[in-house]
C-alpha cells in the first residue's frame, strides 16, 4: 500500500504542483472572468486559453457578440467588471506581473500574447469611444491597472 501511494505522488508532474500552489486563491476564477469579458470583444473567441463568451439564449445578443457589433455603453459596462477583476488580481498577488500570473497558472506563452493583445485592443477601443459613452475615469483606472500589472498599453 505505501508503495502504491508512493508511486502515484511522483506521478503528478511538479511544475503543476508548484504553479497551483502559488497563486492566490480565486487568482484563476477572475482571470477567466477577465476572459470572458475580453472574449465579448473578440467575437466569443477563446482568450489566452480560457473559454470564449458563450452568449444567452439571446438571438440580439448572440449577433451583437457575433458581428462584434456593441456600443460605448456595452464596452463602459464591460470596462467596469474588467476593472473590478484586475484590481482583485493586484491584491491577491502583489508585486506579480500578468505575465507572472498567467505563466504561474499554466498559461503558453502564445496564450499570454492573446490575453495581452485582448487587453491592448480594448484599451484601443476604449480609447476610440471617448467622449460616446466611455466613462472616462473608468477608462483612466483601466490603463492604470494594466501598469500596475505590468502591461504596456501600447
Amino acid at each position: 500500500v505505501i508503495a502504491l501511494s508512493y508511486a502515484l505522488t511522483i506521478t503528478i508532474p511538479a511544475p503543476q504542483v508548484a504553479r497551483a500552489a502559488s497563486l492566490a486563491p480565486g487568482t484563476e476564477g477572475l482571470l477567466k472572468q477577465t476572459a470572458i469579458h475580453l472574449s465579448k470583444m473578440e467575437g466569443g473567441v477563446s482568450i489566452g486559453g480560457f473559454p470564449g463568451f458563450e452568449p444567452p439564449d439571446d438571438e440580439k445578443y448572440k449577433q451583437k457578440i457575433k458581428n462584434k457589433y456593441y456600443s460605448a455603453r456595452d464596452v463602459n459596462d464591460w470596462v467596469k467588471e474588467i476593472n473590478n477583476f484586475l484590481k482583485q488580481i493586484i491584491e491577491k498577488n502583489p508585486g506579480m506581473t500578468l505575465e507572472e500570473i498567467l505563466t504561474k497558472q499554466g498559461v503558453t506563452p502564445t496564450q499570454i500574447g492573446e490575453f495581452m493583445k485582448a487587453l491592448r485592443n480594448l484599451k484601443i477601443t476604449v480609447e476610440g469611444m471617448d467622449g460616446y459613452g466611455v466613462d472616462p475615469a473608468r477608462a483612466k483606472l483601466f490603463v492604470e491597472l494594466l501598469l500596475k500589472l505590468g502591461v504596456t498599453a501600447w
